[in-house]
C-alpha cells in the first residue's frame, strides 16, 4: 500500500474522531458502483459517558480497482420524518476497531457506524420519536477516492 493510502485512511480516523453536531453541507458526489446496506446493530451502547447506536454497513464494490478505508464509517448523518436537512450525528467516541479494509472488485466488506443518542434525540419533534439515519464513508483507490451513501434507515429513539 502506498504512503498516500495510509496518509488518507489516517486523515479518515482523525476527522471520525473530531465530527461535529453542525448541519452537513452539500453532499459530496456519491459513488454509485459502491452499494452500501445499513442496518441498526444496536440500539443502546453507553460508551464514555455518551449512549450511542450501533450500525452495520455492508459495502459491495461494482468499480474496477481494488480499495482500502478504515473500518469506521466517517459520517453518520440524520433527519427527522419530512425534514429536509440532515445533520451530523457521529459520536464523538466509541469503539471501532482503527483496522484497514480492503475491498476488491465484486467483494463485500462491512464497517461500522456510531451515532450519539443525544443528537438524535435533539431531532425528536413532539411525540414521534423516529428519525432516518444514513452513513457516508470514503475508500481510496489507486486512481481515485470514492464516497459511498448507505440507504436510509428508520430508527426510534429510546426515550
Amino acid at each position: 500500500m502506498k504512503l498516500s493510502h495510509l496518509a488518507i485512511i489516517a486523515v479518515a480516523a482523525i476527522s471520525t474522531a473530531c465530527s461535529s453536531d453542525e448541519s452537513t453541507g452539500p453532499s459530496p458526489i456519491i459513488e454509485a458502483r459502491l452499494a452500501a446496506v445499513a442496518i441498526v446493530t444496536s440500539s443502546s451502547v453507553m460508551i464514555s459517558n455518551v449512549q450511542t447506536v450501533g450500525l452495520r454497513v455492508d459495502v459491495t464494490s461494482a468499480l474496477s480497482e481494488p480499495v482500502t478505508g478504515g473500518s469506521c464509517a466517517q459520517l453518520v448523518e440524520a433527519r427527522a420524518p419530512g425534514g429536509s436537512a440532515w445533520v451530523n450525528v457521529t459520536a464523538p467516541t466509541g469503539l471501532c476497531s482503527a483496522n484497514i479494509v480492503r475491498l476488491v472488485p465484486g467483494g463485500t466488506v462491512q464497517i461500522s457506524a456510531i451515532a450519539d443518542q443525544a443528537k438524535l434525540r435533539a431531532l425528536i419533534t413532539g411525540v414521534n420519536r423516529s428519525v432516518t439515519i444514513r452513513v457516508q464513508h470514503t475508500l481510496a483507490g489507486a486512481s481515485s477516492s470514492y464516497t459511498l451513501q448507505s440507504n436510509e434507515v428508520a430508527f426510534t429513539v429510546p426515550l
